[in-house]
């Protein structure tokens, strides 16, 4: 018997997610005519199979509870779901979702991003196929992706304030499928009002902060560029200064700089205080 074997351009959950990524990214850019939004109501409108499946991804992903059985029957009820939907739409409709992806993408830019949630998404992945396919899966991973599984559903939801990746992308995570389309033109117009009156680079800072959230190497990587150009700003301006107050502070911000660039991981404090040295430099040419 055929043995289930992962693939993140099979998987739904990834591939749901992937898109709406860059449906977030389409927003930050004010790409109106963006190609993800046609994608998501084409593949996942309420008639498609694929729209099903996700629904059972999401119900994993988000329903909690500290009851183990609980948890372990609406496992089971979700697995039983999946075995009712049909392997021959979902292999067609995935199979088109895909080549119409790397036909309007580059397909190397798109899967490469790095997905927080992946081992979910893959344990999943795996009890479906096993469920629903009639492949089999080795005993061990399908052991594994059983208590992934489970070991999110009793994890206690997150609180608000602690979801990073910011308003945009939370406000599409949180919403079902129809909603995140139907609000799309009123994201852009809300990201545009907020961040009106940000400079270029901040607006660059911000737009590459939250498509790359998942992806920290490439997002630290990005940021040290940033400070490092400020910091010659600074140096540059520094000297100028004839306050002796304003030229301390100025040293001690200069000296955050190197403190914020050895931090592993790029935060929204991170963020906010790259934002706040764009401001800076903002101010001293102008007061030069």
């Amino acid at each position: 018997m055929a043995r289930v074997k992962h693939s993140k351009f099979k998987n739904i959950g990834i591939l749901y997610e992937l898109l709406a990524r860059q449906l977030t990214s389409d927003v930050l850019r004010d790409k109106k005519d963006g190609v993800a939004v046609d994608i998501l109501k084409e593949y996942f409108g309420k008639n498609t199979e694929i729209s099903k499946e996700l629904e059972l991804y999401n119900i994993l992903q988000n329903k909690k509870t500290n009851n183990s059985k609980k948890a372990e029957d609406l496992l089971e009820i979700v697995i039983d779901a999946r075995k009712k939907l049909s392997n021959a739409r979902l292999r067609k409709e995935t199979y088109n979702l895909v080549k119409e992806i790397k036909t309007v993408f580059d397909a190397t830019d798109f899967f490469k991003t790095r997905l927080p949630n992946y081992r979910f998404y893959a344990s999943v992945y795996n009890l479906f196929s096993d469920a629903g396919t009639g492949k089999e899966l080795n005993p061990v991973t399908k052991l594994n992706s059983k208590y992934t599984i489970l070991e999110n559903i009793s994890y206690k939801k997150v609180k608000e304030e602690e979801v990073v990746g910011g308003e945009v992308f939370k406000e599409f995570k949180e919403s079902d499928v129809d909603v995140r389309l139907l609000t799309y033109k009123r994201l852009v117009d809300k990201f545009n009002s907020k961040y009106s009156t940000l400079t270029k680079e901040q607006k660059d800072i911000l737009k590459k902060y939250i498509y790359n959230v998942s992806n920290n190497t490439e997002l630290k990587e990005f940021v040290t560029k940033q400070l490092e150009s400020i910091k010659v700003v600074l140096e540059k301006y520094g000297p100028k200064i004839r306050d002796k107050v304003t030229s301390i502070k100025l040293k001690g911000a200069i000296r955050k700089i190197d403190e914020i660039k050895r931090k592993k991981h790029v935060d929204e404090a991170t963020l906010t205080s790259v934002l706040r040295y764009y401001d800076l430099v903002t101010e001293l040419k102008e007061i030069k």
